[in-house]
């Protein structure tokens, strides 16, 4: 009999999970109350570390840790304290009979001594540590030592105050992150999708599309992760897959601008799709990092400089030459290297060397790339995708913080009746709060370092995630929450230190405790005209509103786009990929129409829209363009190809093999681009009513 059969002690089961976070019930998107079953809650248990074998063992377990049993000893201090604005409220150490001689040192982040900024107080019975004056912005470290032994602990068994000194990460944030330029606009775009007369997919030519818009009077430009590629599975992996969330994807290299690249690749004919770029350069960057040691000279003194800046690349290149040797199932691979020890003799150095060099050489063209928008007046928005691939890099470089079988999903909604499985490994709340969030420091870290923005893919997973034991349907799953406090402190400390701000894609089932929060700490949040425009009823004549601190835009690169949904070829698509049936494709277009006919009326009663261009998706998307930018958003996206009324999606959500997606190159080049009159009417209608925006605002105009 599976030792789930049996029903005995359920509620110490239920208990359990809730105190390790795993919520025990839950409201579906539509509204409707469920329970989540025993079988979930024992996987997502085992997964969170707790050592079970069998269901009944939980109540057990649990007044264990109720009583700080063995194994269980309570923490008096929580593994990360937040000091907003540097400000370190009172924390009590334990009782003051059970703590006879208490030391509390600070270790700042910088390496000095910060014990004078603290202080240990006797308050209310308790020793408690508070700060004396605020503390510097900074990860730092608070050690307790705690010497002796508890009163009434048995004889002969180690107690909490037995044990190491506890050693408490800090962190030091500001309470809100930079802020969006007021009433700005730009653009959203694939790099893989852009394209010129020699090629296409590479930095160079974000630099250029930046430049574009910037005469065009927009201030920023976003696209999709540029981040590592599992380059074994084919040429078009998803950017929200990545190989791993720390390193860069070398085939959106431009290598005619690469020193040492240059030479080797004239003439090369590079494939579409970054994933098959990277694989033609791959024997390129070899030579080109034999070049660049035989060259020498201040070049390779820069390159030196960045390998001891990044320690862990060595590790990240050994093991991607291991994929490429042994293949990325880590099943067949020798025991020492499956637990993160590859050494130099057991891996080919010139792979090595390839990635090494070819991490340089996107770290300092896209230092360039971003510098050169900056100078024209265009802030970069990069993208920080919610989890990596499972046989990436990451999860063998921090096997201690990802969670074993389970995935990260969601739960049934009205796009996806089954769920959805995205087949990431989740991280383990305690154990990275327990590590000092090294995983979360570094891939913010990262990507901050180079752009004045960063979009955080799927911000509900700030607060919570829906967890799904491997082998069961995304139905089948439950939320594990996340120190929302901690996360939004580190996320606000490191957008600070790069002087970035944040956008949180806030879309979907979002806990409403997340959404004040994101508010409150300057993050801001994302509105998708055409959601609302399916979603809003009550004042079908009245424009969109869009609070000033959110990022509003017609469509994203999960939607269809805006003349693929005024024309609904998206339920054609889904309907003929058998994502929809016949009925549900009717009902859908019934009420897609009545949507089209809703915003056609209103944007022709405001006169943004003329009549007679009602029934062009171009002319629709323009005066929307235009709805949008009178409104109070901080930042109006536009996605270029809505300009030209492309009918295709970047991505089509749930096709999976049935469809090639993130791969479409844009409908327009470069050079056309600049020429295009339509791109350039849309522009200039946005650029108008943020301006008019703008002025409302001060007091001074009105439309």
């Amino acid at each position: 009999m599976s030792p789930l059969a049996s029903s005995g002690r359920a509620d110490g089961l239920r208990l359990l999970a809730e105190r390790r976070g795993i919520a025990t019930s839950y409201e579906d998107a539509f509204g409707r109350h469920h329970e989540v079953g025993r079988p979930t809650l024992f996987a997502l248990l085992q997964a969170l570390g707790e050592p079970l074998e069998r269901p009944e063992e939980a109540a057990r377990l649990l007044a264990a840790a109720e009583a700080g049993g063995a194994g269980h000893e309570p923490f008096l201090l929580p593994p990360v304290l937040v000091a907003w604005e540097g400000e370190l409220d009172p924390v009590a150490l334990g009782p003051v009979e059970a703590l006879r001689a208490v030391t509390a040192a600070l270790a700042l982040e910088d390496g000095n001594e910060g014990d004078e900024l603290i202080e240990l107080v006797l308050e209310a019975g308790a020793v408690k540590v508070r700060g004396r004056r605020p503390l510097p912005y900074g990860l730092h470290k608070l050690v307790v030592d705690r010497p002796g032994r508890a009163p009434g602990s048995a004889p002969g068994r180690p107690s909490r105050l037995e044990a190491e000194p506890d050693e408490v990460t800090v962190i030091s944030s500001p309470r809100r992150a930079p802020g969006l330029v007021a009433f700005s606009y730009g653009a959203a775009l694939p790099l893989y999708g852009l394209e010129d007369e020699q090629g296409g997919g590479h930095l160079g030519l974000l630099a250029r599309t930046g430049e574009l818009l910037a005469a065009a009077g927009a201030s920023y430009l976003a696209t999709l992760p540029l981040l590592a590629a599992q380059l074994e599975e084919g040429d078009f992996p998803s950017p929200y897959s990545p190989f791993s969330r720390l390193f860069w994807n070398e085939g959106y290299l431009d290598p005619s601008a690469v020193p040492e690249l240059s030479s080797l690749t004239g003439g090369l004919w590079l494939p579409r799709g970054s994933a098959g770029r990277a694989r033609a350069l791959r024997p390129h960057l070899a030579a080109a990092a034999a070049e660049l040691q035989t060259a020498g000279g201040r070049r390779l003194e820069e390159y030196r400089a960045y390998l001891s800046s990044r320690p862990e690349l060595l590790g990240y290149a050994r093991y991607r030459a291991a994929c490429e040797e042994r293949g990325a199932d880590r099943a067949g691979w020798p025991a020492r290297w499956r637990r993160g020890l590859i050494g130099e003799e057991e891996v080919d150095p010139r792979a090595v060397a390839a990635h090494c060099y070819g991490q340089f050489a996107f770290e300092s063209q896209l230092g360039e790339v971003s510098s050169r928008l900056e100078r024209a007046g265009i802030e970069l928005m990069l993208d920080l995708p919610l989890g990596s691939g499972p046989a990436g890099y990451d999860t063998w470089a921090f096997p201690e913080v990802f969670a074993d079988g389970v995935h990260i999903g969601a739960p049934p909604d009205r796009f996806f009746a089954g769920g959805q499985d995205w087949g990431f490994a989740p991280q383990r709340p305690a154990s990275e709060r327990a590590l000092g969030y090294p995983v979360t420091t570094a891939c913010l870290r990262n990507l901050l370092a180079h752009c004045k923005a960063l979009r955080i893919d799927h911000a509900p997973g700030l607060s919570r995630l829906w967890w799904i034991p491997a082998g069961m349907p995304p139905t089948e799953g439950a939320y594990v929450s996340y120190p929302t406090e901690e996360l939004l402190a580190l996320h606000c400390l490191e957008a600070w230190r790069a002087g970035a701000c944040l956008v949180g894609e806030n879309l979907g089932t979002v806990q409403e405790s997340l959404t004040t929060a994101l508010v409150e700490h300057g993050i801001a949040g994302m509105r998708v005209a055409i959601f609302d425009l399916e979603s809003e009823r009550s004042h079908p004549m009245e424009p969109l509103e869009v609070a000033g601190c959110e990022v509003a835009m017609v469509d994203t690169h999960d939607t269809a786009t805006f003349a693929g949904w005024f024309a609904s070829h998206d339920v054609d698509l889904r309907e003929h990929l058998g994502l929809l049936a016949g009925k549900e494709a009717s009902a859908e277009r019934r009420r897609r129409k009545s949507a089209v006919l809703t915003l056609v009326d209103r944007l022709v009663a405001s006169g943004l829209l003329a009549e007679p261009e009602a029934g062009e998706a171009v002319a629709v998307h323009r005066a929307l363009l235009a709805e949008l930018g009178r409104s109070e958003a901080a930042l109006v996206l536009v996605n270029l190809e809505d300009c030209w009324g492309e009918l295709e999606p970047q991505n089509l959500p749930g096709s999976g093999d049935r469809r090639e997606n993130f791969s479409r190159r844009l409908g327009r080049r470069i050079e056309e681009m600049d020429r295009d009159g339509a791109l350039s009417s849309a522009l200039a209608a946005l650029g108008r009513a943020r301006g008019e925006a703008r002025a409302m605002a001060r007091g001074d105009g009105g439309y």
